[in-house]
């Protein structure tokens, strides 16, 4: 407060600070799915709610499976902000997250994020498109190199394809998918 008293009383100079009235829609802007999440998931869940708010984004976190990675879904009206360009977003906030969560050593789980499910999606949408096209050609198709994760969906989504078979080849971060077709040609022959 001034000590001025030639000050007018609506100077807010003059007016204590009050505090804001909390705005209710703000509070449940990021929700949490808490019921099922363990202590690594809850830590991940509530640091990405913080980053959200401070983003001004309305979105859930939902937990879709806690065994050897905490796999996270993001949903809501804002959700497709988080995915940023080329997914860039996303791979910087589970980059993130994942520093948070892991910065000790002792029971580290791996965080993957994902917004309503599209990443998975479009890997196996991916991975029917290059099933068919390796079915149409005849030859093998080898995917770029890919965590185990997504390497794991894209033969989950082709396992029951009867044209192609899938396989793992390579070591460590070049570890990647190849699609072999049934009806394979083989090259160097005659005809």
């Amino acid at each position: 407060m001034t000590t001025d008293p030639n000050a007018p009383p609506d100077d807010p100079v003059d007016e204590p600070d009050e505090p804001a009235a909390p705005d209710p829609s703000f509070e449940r802007r990021t929700q949490i799915d808490l019921d099922a999440l363990g202590d690594k998931a809850r830590d991940a869940a509530e640091f990405l709610a913080g980053l959200f708010e401070r983003m001004d984004l309305q979105a859930r976190i939902v937990m879709v499976r806690e065994e050897d990675a905490i796999e996270l879904d993001i949903e809501g009206p804002d959700a497709g902000r988080v995915i940023g360009k080329k997914g860039l977003t996303l791979d910087a906030l589970q980059f993130l997250v994942n520093k948070v969560v892991n910065r000790f050593p002792e029971g580290r789980k791996h965080v993957v994020l994902d917004v309503e499910g599209r990443r998975h999606d479009s890997l196996a949408a991916m991975a029917q498109r290059l099933a068919d096209k390796a079915s149409r050609t005849g030859k093998v198709i080898s995917i770029s190199p890919m965590p185990a994760r997504e390497r794991r969906v894209i033969h989950l989504a082709l396992a029951s394809n009867p044209g192609v078979t899938t396989r793992s080849e390579g070591e460590g971060s070049e570890r990647r998918v190849r699609i072999v077709p049934q009806n394979r040609r083989r090259s160097g022959g005659k005809g």
